[in-house]
């Protein structure tokens, strides 16, 4: 649970619903409609690009307080481990003429290549469980035995200050080379902890630096918010038309006129209406012309 309030986007927007204002203002040739509609689609736009703003900012703030540290901390446990584990082995390692440090498995402890290869293969039989089970000692780690079910085969992890595991054959000297290759790839394994400990310093440096920064369109959609505003209020498009009984230039117009006070049209209607508006178009502006004409002038004289 988060005190943040959820942002949440919806585009919804019905491109195929004409209201009586829209519908009057294309039989005059109104420009304004044009402008409303264009407004329509990038304020939209514009809110949509707000809300995931707002979304990557409290995701950016849930980084810095929460998620990086956690691994940043994290990575560092891993470093401090596997140099302890290197200097583990550097105190437990005693080789003897066959390459081997002494392993112990059971109660008895193996010099010899193949004998401890033998008896770690026999240790493995006699495990009947999935879980981890300790066997033995080797290089000043405990060596605990697994069964991986899924590929059916057995694994040995080395444990010390952090985990080091080898996959187990059938070969009794290959598996002891198995384990001394998961050893060696101790300074490996640090080297990529600490530039992963790195990545995580620039990432966190990164997010506090975009914290905070506002949304940089904003004003502009301050502006055509506010210009929607004002041209909704010009057009009435919120308002229920009144009905006024005029005398038309002829029937066509009187088909218009009825057609766009009707109920609210169907998608399958519409067509046909439009193409009525774009025949009668030139008759429209020759009834409306002038008003038209009067807010064009008085717009200039603005």
């Amino acid at each position: 649970m988060t005190s943040k309030s959820p942002v949440r986007s919806c585009d919804d927007i019905d491109d195929d619903s004409l209201s009586y204002a829209e519908i009057k203002a294309l039989a005059t040739g109104n420009p304004l409609i044009i402008e409303k509609s264009q407004l329509d689609s990038d304020v939209g736009r514009l809110k949509m690009l707000k809300a995931d703003h707002q979304s990557q900012q409290y995701r950016l703030q849930d980084d810095i307080l929460q998620h990086l540290p956690l691994r940043i901390e994290a990575a560092k446990s891993h470093i401090s481990g596997f140099k302890s584990d290197m200097e583990r082995l550097e105190t437990n390692t005693h080789k003897t003429e066959e390459s081997i440090s002494p392993m112990t498995i059971g109660d008895r402890t193996y010099t010899g290549r193949s004998e401890a290869g033998t008896a770690l293969l026999e240790a493995c039989k006699g495990i009947k469980t999935t879980e981890s089970t300790k066997i033995g000692n080797y290089r000043g780690f405990d060596m605990l035995i697994f069964f991986e079910s899924f590929n059916k085969e057995f694994h040995v992890d080395m444990k010390g200050s952090m985990t080091h595991t080898a996959v187990l054959g059938d070969d009794s000297g290959g598996n002891i080379t198995r384990i001394n290759n998961a050893f060696d790839r101790i300074p490996q394994r640090l080297m990529s902890s600490e530039a992963q400990l790195e990545t995580l310093y620039q990432q966190q440096g990164n997010a506090r630096a975009e914290l905070g920064k506002p949304f940089e369109r904003e004003q502009e959609l301050i502006e055509k918010s506010a210009r929607l505003a004002e041209l909704d209020s010009m057009l009435n498009i919120d308002e229920k038309p009144e009905i006024v009984v005029m005398d038309c230039v002829d029937d066509e117009m009187d088909d218009i006129d009825v057609a766009a006070k009707a109920a609210p049209m169907s998608a399958k209607e519409r067509p046909s209406l439009l193409a009525t508006l774009e025949k009668n178009a030139e008759k429209s502006r020759v009834m409306f012309g002038s008003a038209v004409e009067k807010t064009k002038r008085e717009e200039v004289t603005i």
